[in-house]
């Protein structure tokens, strides 16, 4: 999840972990400095990434609605 704040520029990302059930785990959430929209959801993507290796996690699938990236 990303969002960005049209007034200042501002931008965060964040998301949620789920077991192979769907039961929630961890949810995160993380401020980013002024970027494009293609860094943001990068960002995203590495952080979600991080999160999930902190954790343990060995296997993850990563859904976002940014096919470009």
């Amino acid at each position: 999840m990303e969002a960005r704040s049209l007034s200042s520029g501002q931008v965060a990302c964040g998301g949620a972990f789920r077991d192979k059930t769907g039961g929630g785990l961890i949810g995160f959430s993380k401020d980013v400095d002024i970027c494009s929209v293609m860094e943001d959801e990068l960002s995203g993507v590495y952080a979600d990434l991080k999160v999930a290796c902190n954790h343990g996690a060995n296997r993850l699938i990563l859904e976002m609605d940014n096919m470009d990236a």
